[in-house]
This record gives C-alpha cells, structure tokens and sequence, in this order.
C-alpha cells in the first residue's frame, strides 16, 4: 500500500467509490424506507386489549419482523 500511495496520492484510494456509492445509496434508501412503513403498520398493538407487558414483547418481536422484511427488500433492490 506504501507503494500505491507513494505512485498515485490519496485519490487512488477512491476511485472505487462512485461505483460503491450507486450501489449502497439505493440499498440503504429501501432499507429504511421500506423499515419505516412496516414498522408504522404495527402500531394497531397499542389498540389491542393486553397487558403493557405483552405490548412492549409484541413492539419487539413487530420491530424484528420490520427489520427483516426490510433486508429482504433493499437485498433484492441490490442485488437483481
């Protein structure tokens, strides 16, 4: 890497980046995106008729399933 660096300076260090950034941008933009929507739909737990203690179980395990719908979505975004 010294090499490289003494060769061609910092920049040779990011021409990777326009082509890492058209793939990421994307991806984290429907991660949360689509997190955000999921999650809101969960939000019929504080109408339901249980004790606060299984509402807050029920808020962890809906907030688990958002986020793992949410990596299945920006996963096919990503990846065609």
């Amino acid at each position: 890497m010294k090499n490289v660096f003494k060769r061609n300076g910092v920049k040779t260090f990011y021409t990777g980046l326009p082509i890492q950034a058209a793939g990421e941008i994307p991806g984290y933009a429907s991660y949360f995106y689509s997190y955000e929507l999921i999650k809101r739909k969960g939000l019929f737990i504080n109408e339901m008729e249980v004790s606060q203690t299984k509402k807050d179980w029920l808020y962890i395990l809906w907030n688990a399933y958002a986020g793992t719908c949410a990596g299945a979505i920006s996963t096919v975004v990503i990846i065609p």
